[in-house]
């Protein structure tokens, strides 16, 4: 079972204070084997997408400088449709990781976007694990076992895009 740290965003606070408060809740690190830190991405608060684009990019680069980890984005298509992508910026967050959240059959594209570097799919939320009570998300992996390594900081991130 992975684990790891995710961060639910409010665009209507500072990202840079979100970020630090982040970090510092988790402050013994993320070693070998846990998922890099996420930002979730699901309420804009009202807030443009230039605006959203602007406080994501700025929590992402923030949480990567202080944890020397690549933050992942967690989001939908919806949310990529109607908040991320309008906005000129939004075309750089794919630049992270991608975890998506589409209950469906199959992933599809996030629409427009360009690739994303890795991803996992996020394909149910009534799914069961033994031990845990109640209902649960599950997730596919939708990469190599290297890629895998990467994400869980077994290995370096690579410089470019995959």
């Amino acid at each position: 079972l992975a684990v790891g740290p995710y961060h639910f965003a409010r665009p209507d606070d500072s990202a840079r204070d979100d970020a630090d408060r982040f970090v510092e809740a988790h402050r013994h690190g993320f070693p070998t084997g846990v998922l890099s830190p996420m930002l979730d991405l699901e309420v804009g608060d009202g807030r443009s997408a230039d605006a959203i684009v602007d406080w994501s990019l700025e929590w992402l680069e923030r949480v990567e400088g202080l944890t020397s980890r690549l933050p992942v984005i967690y989001t939908g298509p919806n949310f990529w449709r109607w908040h991320l992508r309008p906005s000129k910026r939004g075309l750089q967050l794919p630049s992270w990781p991608l975890m998506q959240a589409q209950y469906a059959p199959a992933p599809s594209a996030m629409l427009d976007a360009p690739t994303w570097r890795r991803w996992i799919w996020q394909w149910t939320g009534s799914g069961a694990c033994p031990g845990i009570a109640g209902k649960v998300d599950l997730d596919r992996w939708l990469g190599s076992a290297e890629d895998w390594l990467v994400f869980t900081g077994g290995l370096p991130w690579p410089t470019s895009p995959a």
